[in-house]
Parts: C-alpha cells; sequence; structure tokens
C-alpha cells in the first residue's frame, strides 16, 4: 500500500471529510464531498479567495461556529468564509447554497 507524501489532500467521498496530510499525520477538515461528483456549488468560486488571487470552489464548511459557505486552500485549510450566515446543520447550508439563499461577505 502506498502511503500519500505531506501536502497532499485526500477526501473521503462517504463521509464528505477532507484530510490534510502533514508530516505528523493527518488533520481533518469538515468539507462537502468532492471530486466528480462535485455540486454545481462546489464548481463556483469563492469570491473572497478570488479577490486575494485564488480560484477555490465554494463548499460547506464547519467550524465550531457552525456550517458556513467557505473555501479550502491547496492543502485542505480553510481559506475564505464567504457567507455572513453560520448554520446548525450540514444540510441547511447546502440547501442555502442551492437555492441562493445566502449573503456574500463583502471582506476577509
Amino acid at each position: 500500500m502506498r502511503l500519500p507524501r505531506a501536502g497532499r489532500l485526500l477526501c473521503d467521498r462517504d463521509s464528505g471529510l477532507a484530510f490534510a496530510i502533514a508530516a505528523a499525520g493527518p488533520i481533518r477538515y469538515a468539507c462537502s464531498p468532492m471530486g466528480e461528483e462535485m455540486k454545481d456549488h462546489q464548481r463556483q468560486i469563492g469570491r473572497l479567495a478570488v479577490q486575494a488571487g485564488k480560484r477555490f470552489p465554494l463548499q460547506v464548511c464547519q467550524s465550531r461556529a457552525g456550517y458556513y459557505v467557505g473555501t479550502l486552500d491547496e492543502e485542505g485549510l480553510p481559506y475564505s468564509r464567504e457567507s455572513t450566515e453560520y448554520w446548525r446543520d450540514r444540510v441547511a447550508a447546502e440547501r442555502a447554497i442551492e437555492t441562493g439563499t445566502w449573503t456574500q461577505k463583502t471582506s476577509l
């Protein structure tokens, strides 16, 4: 079995978790599933990320405050929180993206 090298990002399609492989081992970040079955909102690019010179897809991310619309960088680390809102559960945040009922933040 070949192990991924440090700095790689792996996504578990079943659990919807991204794993950043660090030198000390994997670090887990909650995000929407990625890969071939990306949802339409994940093909959208984060506006604040673009303002900072990056092009990262929108995802439902999680922090201690709740679920939010955001982006992850190349290493799978949180990069930008794009929504002003937080939601209590992932389904509500995904629904907000799919229906366009979320508010874009104007600055990082």
